[in-house]
């Protein structure tokens, strides 16, 4: 049962705004989404904006606190639904990603606000899902819905809607440079599939256990082999600025990360950065290969478990495990991959659009695969990808404190949201 629509008054000027920024905010980024442009959007001077936004800062504050506030309201009016919680969820994930204007966003660049306005964002986000935990766990006291992490649940439910609201942001915007530039999905088969698999999940046999066999990430932490190995400890320097430029990439953008935020952040100076990696253009380039490199270790892993004869089902749980793992493990904080991409050289954007290609291509097949074989359900692997993109990429952000000691739990958690869905598994 969709949520009853409220007669909505002509949007203000105001919102006008809100809707223009959030809309280039979705696209471009902090960093290249200008106030003219803004401006031009809805046909107003720069000037005029600033009766309504002291900055552009401001401005980014004002478009995540309203993109949080709906998702708050609309989970709220979720429940209230006379429907089993299942069909509530379901109504949550289809009212915001069917809203006219882009006023859910992903909250990609939160870190780059003053502190008291980050504080009240996230503050705001964690109001969001705890309305969508207390939903799911009322959904579990009533049998309508399994056991599960009810408060890592709603962040992953969370996730996918605000990366579905993005795509849909994508939509007839050319020349944009994303992981899905050679893929046109619908936005309503999305949204589909999305309801689907949160609901029913992909597993084929969804009462099958899958036990923990994560892959081992310590190559990917490249140490010194003593206090002597110069070369070594020169690698390790290396690799500490790009995990800490990553980290801070993945939080408060590109454009809003100076090398002198880099190189605060890591005690040292910015002649170290210059020696160790280069500049920012280098450290971002540097960052993105090393994305890509520990994407490829993971499935080349996958691939070596295969080949020896590996349970196929169960190597490609827990790769789909490690590599959440990785993402959320601060001793490698991999980029986001769509992180910083119009900020990238020529020839980098040709680097990163083959790895997409080849990394896609990897998914097929191991999509096809396993749906041949029954343990996977009949569904279109690039629609699957996105939503599970979307269900993981929160990991990076720093949304939520996640202790070491409680790290493989979560992304278990995560993992299982859609894989087996949210309904009882008896």
């Amino acid at each position: 049962m969709p949520i009853q629509p409220q007669t909505e008054p002509k949007r203000s000027r105001h919102e006008s705004i809100l809707d223009s920024a959030a809309f280039q905010l979705a696209n471009y980024g902090v960093g290249n989404a200008t106030l003219p442009e803004i401006a031009t959007c809805i046909g107003i001077t720069r000037s005029a904006i600033y009766y309504y936004a002291k900055s552009k800062e401001d401005l980014v504050y004002q478009v995540y606190k309203r993109s949080c506030d709906i998702l708050v309201k609309t989970a709220e009016a979720s429940a209230r639904l006379p429907v089993p919680v299942p069909g509530q969820i379901a109504a949550f994930i289809a009212e915001v990603t069917s809203r006219p204007q882009t006023d859910v966003i992903a909250l990609n660049e939160v870190g780059m606000l003053a502190p008291d306005q980050q504080s009240e964002v996230l503050a705001r986000y964690e109001d969001a899902v705890g309305a969508l935990a207390a939903l799911i766990t009322a959904g579990t006291a009533r049998r309508e819905l399994r056991r599960c992490d009810a408060r890592i649940a709603a962040h992953g439910i969370v996730s996918i809607v605000q990366q579905l609201c993005m795509i849909k942001g994508w939509e007839g915007i050319t020349g944009n440079l994303s992981p899905l530039v050679d893929v046109h999905l619908d936005m309503e088969r999305l949204v589909e599939v999305a309801i689907d698999l949160v609901v029913n999940g992909w597993a084929g046999d969804r009462a099958r256990a899958v036990p923990l066999d994560l892959i081992d990430l310590a190559p990917l932490n490249d140490l010194p082999d003593s206090a002597f190995d110069r070369e070594g400890l020169a690698r390790a320097k290396r690799t500490e600025i790009l995990t800490t430029a990553s980290r801070m990439f993945n939080r408060r953008g590109v454009s809003s990360t100076t090398l002198d935020d880099i190189a605060a952040e890591l005690h040292a100076t910015k002649r170290t950065l210059y020696h160790h990696v280069g500049d920012k253009q280098e450290i971002l380039s540097a960052c993105h290969a090393r994305s890509r490199e520990i994407t490829n270790f993971l499935f080349d892993q996958y691939a070596k478990r295969l080949s020896m004869g590996d349970d196929p089902f169960d190597a490609h749980v827990n790769h789909l495990r490690s590599s959440a793992l990785a993402v959320s493990d601060p001793q490698l904080e991999p980029l986001r991959l769509a992180v910083g991409l119009p900020d990238l050289q020529e020839n980098e954007r040709a680097a990163y659009e083959e790895f997409v290609r080849c990394v896609g291509a990897r998914w097929q097949q191991t999509h096809a695969a396993l749906e041949a074989t029954g343990h996977l359900r009949a569904l279109d692997a690039d629609v699957m990808g996105s939503i599970h993109v979307g269900s993981i990429n929160w990991l990076a952000k720093g949304l939520m404190t996640i202790e070491t000691e409680n790290r493989v739990h979560i992304v278990t958690e995560v993992i299982d949201l859609l894989r087996l869905g949210l309904s009882p598994l008896d």
